[in-house]
Formats: structure tokens, sequence, C-alpha cells
């Protein structure tokens, strides 16, 4: 009987592991199931195309890996040089990235709105720009409006 009593640790050892194991896959799959309530809103700092680009490529990605709901697309509001990005005029100098924000747009993946007092400093119609783009009065107030209101995170 003695040669047993070393195995029974290690059978405890290893239920109390399983036991451990599934409650970790548990929480997981509630923060995943929480993360589909969660609604994004694209960070953006520099204002240029190139961080424009990278986020929405980091947004296609994670619709490619885990589908976003159509309902909740990831906002993008532009209150800065990266919205002329988005001019009619300049498609050809901007074709890939203003293709992909099409696409992405199309799919309910991302909504992208532009500062219409950023347009106006800059002597920008709304007839300029892209038709999947949308216009917001003031974009700092729509940021804070998202997060405070409507519990927008940052992307």
């Amino acid at each position: 009987m003695s040669r047993f009593l070393p195995v029974r640790p290690v059978l405890l050892w290893a239920s109390m592991l399983l036991v451990l194991s599934a409650s970790l896959a548990r929480a997981d799959l509630m923060r995943a199931d929480d993360r589909t309530d969660t609604r994004y809103l694209a960070r953006i700092q520099v204002h240029s195309a190139a961080e424009l680009e990278g986020i929405l490529r980091r947004a296609d990605e994670l619709n490619s890996t885990r589908p976003l709901d159509p309902a909740e697309p990831v906002v993008f509001v532009l209150h800065g040089a990266e919205g002329k990005v988005f001019l009619r005029e300049r498609y050809s100098q901007n074709k890939d990235l203003v293709d992909l924000a099409a696409r992405l747009s199309a799919l309910d993946v991302v909504d992208i709105r532009v500062c219409e007092t950023w347009m106006g400093s800059q002597r920008i119609d709304a007839g300029q720009l892209q038709p999947f783009v949308h216009t917001v009065p003031y974009g700092p107030a729509e940021i804070e409006r998202l997060r405070r209101d409507e519990e927008y995170v940052y992307f």
C-alpha cells in the first residue's frame, strides 16, 4: 500500500489543474462574450494617412479572425489632415487606402465620420468626400459623446 501513496498527491494535483483549467476556459469564454458587446472607436493621434491605413488594416484583421457585429462597426472620427484622404479629387493618390476603407465600410466593419468644423476650416464641402464617408458637426464632441454616452472604447 505504501507504493501507492505517492500517486495520490499526483492525482489530486492533476485533478486540481483540470478544475482550474476548466475555470479559466469558462472565464475566457465569458470575456469573449463580453467583447461582442464592445463598441470600438479608432484612436487617431498622428492624423496621417499612414496611421489611418494601419488602423483600417487592424480592423480588417480583427474582422477576419473574429467577425465584428455589423450593427457595431469600428467608428473612425476624423478631424485632422487624415480627412483629406477621402476627398474624391485625391482618390488616385490614395487609391489603396480608400478602396480598403470603402470595402470595410460596405461590410459594416467601419463607420467613417469627418468633422464638419474641420472641413469648414479647410474649405471642404461634404460633396467632395467619398460617398461612404459621413460627417459630424464637431469631431472632438462626437468622440466624447461616443465614449461617455454609448460606452465606446478605443480600438
